[in-house]
């Protein structure tokens, strides 16, 4: 049972991370053209400080507790109800979701309204005025994250992680028309910008409905059932509110982060965004991916009791976590000025915005295991529903991120902001896993240890070898004049020397995925 369980979260991970690898590519194609036409000053800050507030309740109401709270309430519904039920259900969560997202709109909006302009930078001034016309996306990505919970207890994973790649593709088109143009009207931009975010929520909440109504789960709304399914809000409240309090930490400390770096000088926050953008390529390819197949496997294996599938299930995606994500860590810390100048160093941005940048990157890569693994443990908590603990630990955490935030940013700048984010969730990693051990979720440290060892020797090694062929890449730039080709031709080279080291080194990890292709491949 458990090799079966292990068997479908790397098949369905894998199958996810493919649609989710799609829209972060395109998600750098577009950091690589904001780098462009924003540069990394006064206009990267404006459209970056904007976008912050409804990216806040899409973290927190779309991909945050509240929707993870929903899957075990609907895993266990479909187990002993019929589905009219679980239809009826879903249409008074919806319902009464899009109503508080609703007054959230109009509230932000007021107060970027009458508050904006008291704000003495100009270009916080002029971010607080596109803050009411970025709202309403919060509404559309919302319910749309919820819609993607509740198809992921019907084992649907990549059209919904599909649809995410609407949001790049239109912001892309919007920013290439300003880039090839060469437009004297910059300013204008950030309005465009506002209307593309805006029309690829309607469109994506739109296919998000489609696919739920094609899977027998699209929300059956009519009054009446407020009364017969009340219950299934005060359960998903009861559920709910610790994780949300926890995520209100989590997105208030984003916002204080953020501030700061607004004030510490134009260029802090677009620096810490673009290497944001870098170093979460990895969080959002595979730990977003096998978090949220790993959320509705537990959830299942919790509603049947069978607990230590549960903890087979954790320690075989701890294990692939840090075989995937140290290398990446790592590779990033050998090589971030050459990957910083070869994706942005164009357009507006210069040589000043890439120092900047690469101060940020130097910390925040070193963050990368961290930020998957918490990604990975917490659905353990999750699936048993209890959503206190992570609720605690998570404010802890954020209570140390503040206070080193302000320690550490008057030295340090943004390379501080980002160090205290790396803290901290070393800092959540740390208790969440220690309150599992209390519970009797008790991980197996040797062989966590060994993936960890073997994973950073062959780390290491592919990186020393792969320093030594920055003179080749200088010249293929010569030839080619192409850097981000060097950076491809780097990226294979550290991959296949990180490879043939664990091969030599009989990695389990290696062996367990090179074991999916081949069943895969005999399935077709």
């Amino acid at each position: 049972m458990a090799s079966s369980s292990r068997f479908n979260i790397l098949k369905s991970s894998i199958g996810m991370s493919a649609a989710t690898l799609m829209s972060r590519i395109l998600g750098l194609v577009r950091t690589i053209l904001e780098a462009a036409v924003l540069g990394g000053n006064a206009l990267a800050s404006e459209w970056g400080f904007a976008i912050i507030f409804p990216n806040i309740f899409r973290r927190l109401l779309g991909e945050g507790a509240l929707g993870t709270a929903l899957i075990p309430l609907i895993s266990n519904a479909e187990t002993e109800e019929e589905k009219i039920a679980i239809r009826r259900k879903l249409g008074v969560v919806f319902t009464v979701l899009g109503l508080v997202l609703i007054l959230i709109v109009i509230l932000v909006s007021l107060f970027a309204f009458f508050f904006g302009h008291l704000f003495k930078e100009e270009y916080v001034r002029n971010a607080f005025k596109l803050i009411p016309y970025l709202m309403p996306y919060a509404f559309f990505i919302c319910l749309i994250g919820i819609g993607g919970a509740c198809l992921s207890t019907k084992r649907v994973f990549f059209l919904p992680a599909l649809a995410g790649l609407l949001l790049n593709i239109f912001i892309i088109s919007t920013l290439g028309y300003f880039y090839y143009i060469k437009t004297p009207e910059i300013q204008s931009v950030l309005y465009r910008l506002t209307g593309a975010v805006l029309a690829s929520g309607v469109i994506q909440l739109i296919f998000i409905g489609y696919l739920m109504h094609r899977n027998g789960i699209f929300p059956e709304f009519h009054f009446l059932h407020f009364a017969e399914h009340k219950d299934i809000l005060r359960e998903l409240w009861n559920l709910a509110l610790p994780g949300l309090l926890a995520g209100s930490a989590l997105q208030l400390s984003l916002l204080i982060d953020k501030s700061l770096a607004v004030f510490i000088s134009a260029s802090a926050l677009p620096s810490l965004s673009y290497s944001e953008r870098i170093v979460y390529l990895p969080v959002g390819v595979f730990a977003l991916s096998v978090g949220s197949v790993l959320m509705a496997d537990m959830s299942r294996s919790a509603a049947a009791g069978r607990f230590d599938e549960m903890l087979d299930s954790l320690q075989f995606s701890l294990r692939h976590v840090i075989f995937c994500c140290l290398p990446m860590s790592l590779f990033v810390v050998f090589f971030r000025t050459e990957i910083i100048e070869a994706l942005f160093l164009r357009g507006n941005f210069t040589m000043h915005d890439m120092n900047e940048t690469s101060w940020a990157m130097l910390f925040y890569c070193m963050g990368i295991p961290f930020f998957c693994s918490v990604k990975v443990i917490t659905p353990a908590f999750f699936a048993r529903k209890d959503m206190k603990t992570p609720m605690k630990i998570s404010m802890a955490a954020i209570a140390v991120n503040i206070v080193l935030n302000l320690i550490l940013m008057w030295k340090m700048k943004q390379g501080g902001l980002a160090l205290a984010t790396v803290f901290s969730s070393v800092i959540n990693n740390v208790l969440l896993i220690i309150f599992l051990h209390r519970s009797n979720f008790k991980l197996n440290w040797g062989e966590l240890g060994i993936t960890f060892f073997k994973s950073a020797a062959s780390s290491a090694i592919a990186g020393i070898i792969s320093f030594f062929t920055i003179p080749l890449l200088i010249k293929l730039n010569s030839l080619y004049g192409g850097k981000f080709l060097s950076i491809i031709v780097l990226l294979a080279f550290f991959g296949i020397i990180y490879l043939i080291t664990n091969l030599l080194l009989r990695t389990a990890e290696l062996h367990e995925f090179l074991s999916l292709l081949k069943r895969r491949g005999k399935k077709n």
